[in-house]
């Protein structure tokens, strides 16, 4: 069995997880109506890399698909 440690994990590798989870989060609040839309863009556009930038987006995506709200 292979032993899965973020800390193990290079700095891009764990950037894309936090961002992951950030959107899950992200888009809870605004299901839950805690937060307005805006704050995701706001924080999409915070995010310097590209192509990080886009796995964000696509993270966004896939959780609003998850909730039936695509």
């Amino acid at each position: 069995m292979k032993e899965n440690n973020l800390s193990n994990l290079d700095e891009h590798e764990k950037n894309l997880i936090n961002l992951q989870k950030h959107a899950a989060y992200l888009v809870w609040k605004v299901e839950e109506s805690i937060c307005a839309p805006a704050e995701i863009r706001d924080f999409e556009n915070n995010i310097t890399n590209p192509i990080e930038r886009d796995a964000f987006k696509k993270f966004v995506s896939d959780y609003k698909k998850k909730l039936g709200k695509i």
